[in-house]
């Protein structure tokens, strides 16, 4: 049985797309996730997520299911949910406005632009947790969940001197802060009052850099607001070159923040199909 894919990349961010309404994708092949995600003998692509129907009457478009490259199943991701989107409006599946249901929450979506080559897509991200200060091997990072969990430090250096992988990985398996591991990002500010910066990330269960996360910027703006005078919007150059736009409000009593939200670049790549027994 053949099985249609899309594939599309949100600010460099590329994801394999699987319209699974009819529920006969096994969600426990984690094998077959992990080998059309290769890019040596696969597809290729830095997440798989699957299209499915949402409860009925429960107000959402549809649910997205999203797992990694090695085959774990996460809460979301950013950049992902802005490519499902997409896909979801230019195939009917829903409007300009949409309520897609993840593993962290309800997502709510808005096709700001649908102009091929020129498509923008904006996410209401969910509730971010509260900023945490940890330091390793002296170098301080705020830890924060963003729908996945993200360990963000803020440096002065440029960026392409540094070690990302042999840091991120460092931190991501450390174990003792950070028991069911973390996504690392690094940040260099650029202009803080025009609210521009650089980012880079290294992904938990990519294992690698990645050319965007929608998560991390998502981490990262909201670390410049609250503790860096980051002035929301905050606007980051990532890995592929794109920019990724956070907004959000925050009351520094409560220390919480409200209407997060996560503006970028979507496209689409390729479609195909895959027969599992090829793998």
């Amino acid at each position: 049985m053949n099985i249609k894919f899309t594939k599309m990349h949100g600010a460099g961010n590329d994801f394999i797309i699987i319209d699974d309404r009819a529920q006969k994708f096994d969600l426990d092949a984690t094998s077959l996730i992990s080998k059309i995600s290769a890019r040596d003998k696969g597809i290729g692509c830095e997440g798989v997520l699957l299209i499915r129907l949402a409860e009925t009457f429960s107000g959402n478009d549809f649910r997205m299911i999203f797992f990694n490259p090695d085959g774990s199943r996460v809460g979301m991701c950013g950049n992902a949910a802005r490519c499902v989107a997409l896909y979801a409006y230019k195939n009917g599946i829903a409007g300009e406005s949409q309520h897609i249901l993840t593993d962290s929450g309800v997502i709510v979506a808005s096709i700001k632009s649908a102009e091929p080559g020129a498509e923008v897509v904006s996410i209401k991200m969910p509730q971010p947790s509260l900023l945490e200060d940890y330091e390793i091997d002296g170098r301080k990072y705020v830890y924060l969940d963003t729908g996945v969990p993200h360990a963000v430090t803020v440096l002065s250096e440029e960026l392409s001197a540094l070690q990302i992988h042999e840091i991120g990985k460092a931190v991501r398996y450390n174990a003792e802060l950070f028991p069911n591991g973390t996504n690392v990002d690094f940040v260099r500010i650029v202009d803080t009052a025009a609210s521009n910066y650089v980012l880079r990330t290294y992904e938990r269960g990519v294992e690698a850099e990645t050319g965007a996360c929608g998560t991390g910027a998502t981490a990262s703006a909201l670390v410049m607001i609250a503790r860096n005078g980051g002035i929301s919007p905050i606007r980051f150059k990532v890995l592929s070159g794109d920019v990724l736009e956070v907004s959000a409000e925050y009351d520094s009593e409560s220390k919480q923040f409200s209407d997060v939200y996560l503006t970028g670049p979507a496209r689409f790549v390729a479609e195909g199909s895959f027969n599992p027994s090829w793998y």
